[in-house]
């Protein structure tokens, strides 16, 4: 078991350090080992930690190249954020690294899409109300997100209608 244990943490480590591939094809390459794996429970919680930190990589480098970029605006940063974030989570993500990248990508995007809405002036103060709402459905309640919607919403709301 120790053997191959090491053959596998061998495997690990040449496809991450193989510079013909792109972070994308070492995540391919971990994931076809994965599968080879399905009955060694150790070996795939190394390989799965090693795709999980890829894609962190990833998803952060990305994720700052897009927020950064002055050429696009809030929308077309929503919607590659989303791509993003949809290409490289897992229905449940294995390591807690990871699923605090998620959640700092999610609040991102949630920032994005109160800021966008906030700031455009075609929306009347009740659809934007509304888009916030619906934002905020899907939220945990009381949660830091579903905070941030509803101090927005507050703040949109005239103080007569309080």
């Amino acid at each position: 078991m120790k053997k191959e244990n090491q053959l596998t943490k061998n495997a690990i480590s040449s496809i991450l350090k193989d510079s013909n591939f792109d972070d994308s094809d070492k995540i391919k390459a971990l994931e076809t080992l994965n599968t080879k794996e399905k009955n060694n429970p150790v070996n795939q919680g190394l390989i799965q930690i090693a795709i999980d930190n890829l894609k962190i990589k990833i998803i952060k480098s990305k994720s700052n190249l897009i927020c950064k970029n002055k050429k696009t605006n809030d929308i077309q940063k929503i919607e590659a954020l989303e791509e993003l974030k949809k290409r490289y989570s897992d229905k449940s993500p294995t390591s807690s690294p990871m699923q605090k990248v998620l959640a700092n990508l999610e609040y991102v995007l949630v920032n994005l899409k109160i800021r966008s809405i906030v700031e455009n002036e075609m929306f009347e103060q009740e659809e934007r109300i509304d888009f916030l709402k619906s934002l905020q459905d899907n939220q945990v309640f009381e949660g830091e997100l579903y905070d941030l919607i509803q101090k927005t919403i507050n703040e949109i709301i005239p103080i007569e209608l309080i």
